[in-house]
């Protein structure tokens, strides 16, 4: 075999991110392996799959061979890549273009939006592959994230280089300290950075480009430096989404949790939610339970019957609650609502974006479809909706692969999976920093999932 002309074609099919003719490369019983996919992935099928994602969630590259040399049983080889640009010719070498070397002791360290200076975002770009140089920059927050501050830096460049962002969006701790602790207790912080560093190219779901994420596990800081979406705007969980916003939304949970269904690697990564390897949760039968009634006090005159029959039944039911779900489990989100996307606009951005990874677990996927649903539209749409966006749901998973989960069940989980919605609902809202949205937004969630519980008999199914 001609390893330089094997390796120039196979390159070529990833420059133009051609999955068929990729995959045409592999035997129908390989075993693929890269940073993103430490477990390996078996067969071209899922190969498929997984370019596709892969492929999706990353700039356009242009791959050209710089060395081979042939190995027992094959060859390796080293490739030049570059970002696409209108200039067909190799991006020159770093030595040629007078710069230095990288080195580590100039990698960014984790601080707070107060604390950054030109010289740290300068190094946050070039950790994210942007050759640029930062002269001054803006800054205003963001959002209106609960456990989390985010701000959009507008940067001036005294070089700016290719792709260099005219800004990028940093996520950073809650500046409240009760809201800060409970993010370090509950794990989210730290989850949400491992996200990104492992799980999020392999997701199959639209993410943020990630420009440099870390974590101090001591002290719990973190920090989260992203690509600025705008024009594409924020949900807003008190507006709601129209009907092809769902469609939208229910595509990407499919696409996520085809990426790991049930796929038990997840056991061992000890910042998933839910697996096996993970620290014993700090959410106790009392503590939901204490939770739920100082909740119930604060906001007596606003909650309705059923939203107290519903809260009563789930705490006193705890464990049965917790032994609810019968089928598989996968990469789930947990906080899948309007307010954690990112949707486009006539001025442009991608149709949407996820973001909020603080809270992902091994779970069942139909929980996030009925906690999005049953809180971003109204009872009426919502039930008029169900059977085409279930269906929608089903056939996207049928498309990436997933085989063996039947509609029926999948009515069934969806049916119990408003549970997710009110507890969040007023868990959330006892143990951050109350503002007058907040209890708009926690009454709004805890009340459409409640309505929701009641159209699918939910209640019936704790016992």
């Amino acid at each position: 075999m001609d390893i330089a002309d094997f390796n120039a074609r196979w390159l070529q099919a990833w420059s133009d991110k051609d999955v068929p003719r990729l995959c045409a490369f592999y035997t129908d019983d390989c075993v693929y392996k890269d940073p993103q996919t430490a477990a390996g992935i078996t067969g071209q099928a899922q190969l498929a799959t997984y370019l596709t994602g892969l492929f999706a969630a990353t700039p356009s590259m242009t791959y050209t061979p710089d060395e081979t040399w042939p190995i027992p049983g094959g060859f390796c080889g080293r490739p030049d890549a570059r970002l696409r640009s209108g200039d067909p010719r190799r991006r020159p070498h770093r030595a040629e273009r007078g710069l230095r070397p990288p080195d580590a002791r100039m990698s960014p360290d984790i601080r707070r939006p107060r604390a950054v200076d030109a010289d740290w975002l300068t190094r946050v770009l070039q950790a994210g592959g942007v050759d640029a140089v930062v002269a001054s920059f803006d800054a205003a927050n963001v959002g209106s994230g609960q456990i989390g501050e985010s701000v959009r830096f507008k940067l001036r460049y005294a070089r700016g280089g290719e792709g260099a962002p005219t800004s990028i969006v940093g996520k950073f701790p809650s500046p409240d300290e009760d809201s800060r602790r409970t993010g370090v207790m509950l794990g989210n912080y730290v989850r949400e950075v491992n996200f990104y560093k492992t799980l999020a190219a392999g997701a199959l779901v639209s993410t943020p480009r990630c420009f440099f994420t870390d974590a101090d596990d001591a002290s719990g800081e973190v920090v989260l430096m992203m690509e600025d979406l705008s024009p594409a705007e924020q949900g807003d969980q008190l507006k709601g989404v129209t009907l092809d916003q769902a469609r939208l939304a229910v595509e990407q949970a499919a696409r996520l949790h085809a990426s790991h269904w049930d796929d038990d690697g997840l056991e061992d990564l000890p910042w998933v939610s839910g697996a096996k390897s993970a620290p014993a949760s700090t959410v106790t039968p009392d503590l939901v339970t204490a939770l739920w009634q100082g909740f119930r006090e604060r906001y007596a005159e606003r909650l309705k019957p059923h939203w107290i029959e519903v809260g009563e039944a789930l705490t006193a039911r705890w464990g049965a609650y917790g032994a609810l779900h019968d089928g598989p489990r996968c990469l789930a989100h947990h906080d899948f609502r309007p307010d954690n996307m990112m949707f486009g606009t006539a001025a442009g951005g991608r149709p949407i974006t996820v973001l909020d990874w603080q809270s992902f677990a091994y779970a069942a996927g139909a929980t996030d479809v009925a906690y999005f649903l049953a809180g971003a539209l109204t009872p009426e749409a919502r039930r008029a909706a169900e059977p085409e966006l279930l269906a929608l749901y089903h056939r996207t998973l049928t498309n990436l692969g997933v085989t063996g989960y039947a509609q029926p069940d999948l009515a069934r989980h969806y049916g119990q999976g408003g549970f997710q919605l009110f507890l969040t609902a007023f868990f959330a809202s006892m143990i951050v920093v109350r503002t007058a949205r907040g209890d708009d937004m926690f009454m709004q969630m805890l009340g459409s999932a409640a309505d929701h519980i009641a159209d699918h008999d939910a209640l019936s199914r704790l016992g």
